[in-house]
């Protein structure tokens, strides 16, 4: 597949730690922790892999599993994410 984004250039804020946390009534949503460090990256350099990990959580949403593997899925994305922003940072681990 060609890359659309080979051009362009985008610049977010990534952190290097987030959490799940749950409203009282039931929301979850994803935040970064107090600790986490802020990060300037731009997502369009890794959109292929970002689109397929959505793809991904989105399919296991419409196949109806279990809430449980679904915020697995979810923090393995996150996880991904920060490991990925690390290592172009030079902390590889």
């Amino acid at each position: 597949m060609n890359n659309l984004f080979q051009r362009a250039s985008s610049h977010w804020v990534k952190y290097s730690e987030y959490e799940i946390k749950t409203t009282a009534d039931g929301t979850r949503y994803i935040k970064p922790v107090l600790k986490a460090k802020p990060v300037v990256y731009d997502p369009l350099k890794d959109a292929e892999n970002l689109v397929v990990d959505a793809l991904n959580v989105g399919l296991l949403q419409m196949g109806r599993a279990e809430e449980k593997v679904v915020i697995w899925a979810i923090s393995l994305v996150i996880s991904s994410a920060v490991k990925w922003m690390n290592c172009k940072s030079g902390h590889c681990s």
